[in-house]
């Protein structure tokens, strides 16, 4: 419409202004022309929806989500990957059966937790073995063995 008045009335000026009356949307211009009359016109419509809002708190939330679950799921992984490494196992049978250990924490040895972190690592190619688990006895006292 403004298209339609500029081209009819070249030296008139668009004021708009947007106005709630009865909590129903509408716009009011206002046409000025050059000689100094006025004339209003009310056009009766919905101005437009505001925007959504934006998306991105949650994909950046997602995506510390998804790195967290990999990150944990990756630690849980090469943990279970070293407890169930043949060295692990052999270490753990030499000192359920040393006298020194048994003396030290009592007999029944085994890993201190139900679900254990064994620190270290563990390279068959090299040769290279550091690793570092807790081990409790009968006597309930927790040590860590270090092989």
């Amino acid at each position: 419409m403004s298209f339609l008045i500029s081209r009819l009335a070249p030296r008139t000026r668009l004021f708009a202004s947007t106005a709630n009356i009865n909590s129903t949307r509408t716009i009011t211009r206002r046409l000025l022309t050059t000689n100094g009359s006025s004339k209003t016109v009310v056009v009766e419509r919905e101005l437009p929806k505001p925007p959504p809002p934006s998306r991105k708190r949650w994909l950046w939330t997602g995506a510390g989500v998804g790195a967290l679950v990999w990150f944990v799921g990756l630690g849980a992984a090469l943990n279970h990957q070293r407890l169930s490494s043949s060295v692990v196992h052999g270490t753990l049978f030499m000192v359920r059966y040393d006298p020194r250990v048994i003396a030290l924490v009592g007999d029944k040895v085994d890993y201190a937790d139900y679900w254990p972190w064994i620190s270290g690592s563990v390279n068959h190619l090299k040769g290279k073995i550091d690793i570092k688990f807790s081990i409790r006895g009968s006597k309930g006292k927790q040590n860590k063995c270090l092989f």
